[in-house]
């Protein structure tokens, strides 16, 4: 029940700031607010994968219906939450 009442409420249901996934549309949507170096922060800490691609459908079951998706490196740059940030303002 804390649980809940952690991230439902007081963080309004987000618990990570990076997210994991993404669809392609949200990914180029993001680069429209960033700089050319946020940008490469973001390009270099995520991998595009096709429709099809067998690699992830077992974590990502939407691999399979979505064109493209894009998904989160195992080991993301630490900058990479400040570039996200950033493309906020």
């Amino acid at each position: 029940m804390s649980k809940i009442i952690t991230y439902g409420i007081q963080y309004g249901g987000i618990t990570e700031s990076i997210p994991s996934a993404m669809s392609e549309e949200t990914y180029k949507h993001l680069q429209i607010f960033m700089d050319e170096e946020s940008k490469t922060i973001l390009e270099d800490n995520y991998v595009q994968v096709s429709q099809g691609d067998t690699s992830y459908t077992k974590k990502y079951p939407l691999v399979v219906k979505r064109r493209y998706l894009c998904f989160l490196k195992d080991h993301p740059d630490s900058s990479l939450e400040d570039a996200i940030k950033k493309s906020r303002y």
